[in-house]
């Protein structure tokens, strides 16, 4: 997302991360350019609760699916970082109105799972 930004700002769009991990932790992904985002602290995870976002068995975390597309990014010379935290905790993308309202969810259903850019921006453009 960091690299096509501007089209987010151009759409009057701000990209928030939220995440459960330590303060320092969060500090380290900024200072290595890695979090560019306002980043929200929610330890208890009502966010991720809110909008559906479990924690997943150890089956879907390690699924071959996940492995290989590990492995496909590392051979293009992407080495994944150290994993930290709660490795169980899956991700999402929430599009939220104004009122803080959800207008779309995309719940991850494993770590490799998140939608492209191209579909977040055609979600806020159905919703605009």
């Amino acid at each position: 997302m960091r690299e096509r930004q501007a089209e987010f700002d151009r759409r009057g769009v701000r990209i928030i991360s939220v995440t459960f991990e330590s303060e320092t932790r969060i500090r380290e992904y900024h200072e290595q350019g890695r979090l560019p985002f306002t980043t929200l602290r929610d330890p208890r995870r009502a966010g991720y609760k809110r909008f559906g976002i479990e924690r997943q068995s150890a089956r879907k975390i390690y699924s071959p699916g996940t492995i290989w597309y590990y492995i496909k990014r590392f051979l293009q010379g992407e080495m994944p970082s150290a994993a930290h935290g709660d490795l169980y905790q899956l991700g999402g993308d929430v599009l939220l109105d104004s009122d803080g309202s959800a207008l779309w969810v995309y719940q991850s259903q494993n770590p490799a799972d998140r939608p492209s850019v191209d579909d977040v921006l055609r979600e806020i453009d159905q919703h605009a």
